[in-house]
């Protein structure tokens, strides 16, 4: 079972999900706001983020994927989703007065 490689196409696709939800948020951004520069940065980080995922999934697919790398590329997209969720609801916190006050982003 050690040498059963897997599929990374799934995952490929959930990468590219995310820089989906990613660019949407980037395109989002209100130019000449006060915290405009403040969330690209946070976007900047995001970004990077999943350009290391992809390549990680793109390495381990040039390597011949084992089981184990599965896990690995699995919670580092689950800590990017979760990043994602997080800066969206910080972000739509300032449109949205009625909820809580952001308490600032941190990827």
């Amino acid at each position: 079972m050690a040498d059963t490689k897997i599929d990374l196409r799934a995952i490929q696709q959930r990468v590219d999900d995310l820089g989906g939800r990613i660019n949407a948020l980037r395109q989002r951004v209100k130019t000449g706001t006060n915290r405009e520069q403040q969330l690209r940065d946070e976007l900047a980080a995001l970004e990077a983020r999943h350009r290391e995922l992809g390549e990680t999934v793109a390495r381990f697919d040039s390597e011949g994927a084992q089981p184990e790398h599965q896990s690995l590329v699995h919670k580092l997209a689950n800590d990017l989703n979760a990043s994602v969720v997080k800066f969206t609801d910080w972000d739509d916190a300032e449109e949205h007065p009625t909820a809580p006050p952001p308490r600032g982003f941190s990827p």
